[in-house]
């Protein structure tokens, strides 16, 4: 997995950068579940973008943003944004909430899957008449 980091608003200190690597990081894992192959994550970007956003009338303080966008192969791109006050804590929120819809699209494949086969297991089911007569058709071609 290719992982793209961007900054917006502050300077990007080597801790952050290695923190944001290696949170991001670990959703390699929930990647390689989804597909058939566990050394296919060749061809999956991660571009991360964390920055500095003003919070506005309400909220006051300045808040930091953090937002992932994994670009899996064959699908569309998953995209999650969260803000809060920390720089730290918005990439652990990020991290996690891309995780529960990785979890989540990882169902919708499989149930899209399923539907497919228990489909294509009706239209090859052979009635069971069907099956009697041809055993019985069976049975008098012996005699």
């Amino acid at each position: 997995m290719r992982i793209h980091i961007k900054t917006k608003g502050f300077d990007m200190t080597p801790s952050i950068k290695e923190y944001t690597e290696a949170k991001v990081g670990e959703l390699q894992k929930f990647v390689k579940s989804m597909s058939g192959d566990r050394n296919d994550t060749e061809g999956v970007n991660a571009f991360v973008e964390v920055g500095k956003t003003r919070g506005g009338q309400k909220k006051g303080d300045d808040l930091y943003m953090a937002e992932i966008q994994l670009h899996l192969p064959g699908t569309e791109r998953i995209v999650v944004r969260v803000e809060d006050s920390s720089v730290h804590a918005a990439i652990d929120k990020a991290r996690i909430e891309m995780k529960n819809r990785l979890n989540r699209h990882k169902g919708k494949k499989r149930a899209k899957f399923l539907r497919g086969a228990s489909a294509w297991k009706q239209l090859t089911r052979i009635n069971f008449l069907a099956r009697r007569r041809n055993n019985q058709e069976q049975e008098f071609n012996d005699e």
